[in-house]
């Protein structure tokens, strides 16, 4: 039997070495692959972990945060202020009123009688505990006792709430004013931009639904075709298409939004983190509104 030659030898030992080599570089990259992955699936789960749902509302020197029920009681508030026709201080006054009496709850108690986003009482001809508990009912009734208060429009934020509500505290509405007036700016429409959500509630609600609060809300100030899973929503003007696409995001997660557009900025939620405010790819009329299939 021939031995193999030395150089046979040789090679056939750099080819198992260089072989070792490969598989264990092959395996050292595998392992780097993994840890990147675990390391990146755990910094998601801990992102997702830590994030708050929560809502913003910005001014350019002031930032009011929210719950996400806060945003949807307070789109609600503000929406009928636009909807009356009212100046965006009586939502200013409304919004400052509610985070002072029940912090922007609907709730079912309170001092005496008193119920609701405003603390109304039944005892005090506000209507029945049940009527004041509607938020829609319980806010127009505040707008129709401030705008019988003489010179409510001159009268600094806490005096024209204190007009209507009659506190034991009549100053405690000042300290809610610099919340009050960002979140009204944004929900009147009157800046853009400035308000955005992160909620990651089940959703329950279908297309019909946003489209029955949004004319609750707003009335004939706007007018709504539903298509599928799109809604478009055509505002009486700029300002209130603005104050349209606020509420939308401010209740995304309610009913199933997955973006907005109005003009040339869109709006998308984020699964971890408050949705982004960015230039559309191009211009749309009036507001579109998109929804999950």
């Amino acid at each position: 039997m021939t031995r193999p030659r030395r150089a046979e030898r040789r090679a056939a030992s750099a080819t198992a070495v260089t072989m070792s080599a490969i598989v264990v570089l092959a395996v050292a990259v595998a392992a780097v692959a993994a840890a990147v992955g675990l390391y990146v699936l755990i910094s998601n789960a801990a992102r997702e972990a830590t994030a708050i749902d929560q809502c913003t509302a910005a001014t350019s020197d002031h930032t009011a945060t929210l719950t996400p029920d806060q945003a949807h009681y307070a789109s609600i508030i503000v929406g009928l202020s636009v909807k009356r026709g009212l100046p965006e201080r009586a939502a200013t006054v409304a919004i400052a009123t509610a985070y002072q009496e029940s912090k922007i709850a609907n709730l079912d108690y309170g001092d005496r009688d008193s119920v609701g986003l405003f603390q109304q009482r039944p005892s005090q001809g506000w209507g029945t505990a049940e009527e004041i508990m509607d938020p829609v009912y319980s806010t127009n009734a505040f707008y129709d006792a401030l705008v019988k208060v003489t010179g409510w429009q001159q009268m600094e934020i806490t005096e024209a709430a204190q007009a209507v509500q009659r506190s034991a505290y009549p100053n405690a509405y000042a300290q809610h004013e610099d919340d009050a007036r960002a979140v009204a700016a944004a929900l009147t429409g009157q800046t853009q931009r400035s308000l955005t959500c992160l909620d990651r509630v089940e959703v329950t609600a279908d297309a019909s639904s946003l489209g029955e609060f949004l004319t609750t809300v707003f009335g004939t100030r706007v007018t709504i075709a539903t298509s599928g899973q799109e809604i478009r929503i055509t505002p009486a003007n700029a300002q209130i298409g603005w104050a349209v696409a606020h509420a939308v995001a401010a209740n995304y997660a309610r009913y199933g939004v997955t973006g907005v557009s109005l003009e040339q900025s869109s709006w998308t939620p984020a699964d971890a983190a408050l949705g982004t405010w960015a230039d559309a790819a191009e211009a749309v009329t009036g507001v579109v509104v998109t929804r999950a299939g």
